[in-house]
């Protein structure tokens, strides 16, 4: 097969080293998320709800609004609504209406909930610190 010699869409040395950065990102991202989702399979978790559980798991707050998880967790309502209805499902997470306002929806995590970030939290450290240690170099932040 012959070689494509199309030139890169960018001529600019500094946008080329800017794009290689960026899909090092996303591939690093990617491969963390893989990794994570495998550990937490047999706890019946993935990314998504883990990281929804332990933002949950937050003593400085009973309980936390939905619009308030989506942003913290950079998702949309619907993904968080998803989440929050697998979680609740399984028990993990119990889910309110508003005191003061009933159109707002309070999630708080379980008793159920706690245990599983539990037994799955050391795991998942381990398994975050190790990627960490895997990762580029210039990717590393700390």
């Amino acid at each position: 097969m012959a070689r494509d010699t199309t030139p890169h869409p960018s001529a600019d040395a500094a946008a080329d080293l800017r794009l290689s950065e960026a899909h090092e990102i996303i591939y690093d991202g990617n491969v963390l998320m893989l990794r994570l989702g495998r550990y937490l399979k047999p706890y019946g978790l993935i990314p998504t709800t883990m990281g929804l559980l332990s933002r949950l798991m937050d003593p400085r707050c009973d309980a936390v609004r939905m619009t308030e998880l989506a942003a913290s967790l950079a998702m949309s309502m619907s993904g968080v609504t998803r989440a929050v209805d697998s979680l609740e499902a399984e028990g993990l997470i119990k889910r309110n209406f508003g005191t003061r306002d009933r159109r707002e929806v309070m999630v708080r995590i379980t008793e159920a909930g706690r245990r599983r970030v539990h037994e799955a939290l050391p795991g998942y450290l381990r398994e975050l610190d190790s990627h960490r240690q895997e990762m580029s170099p210039a990717l590393r932040v700390g």
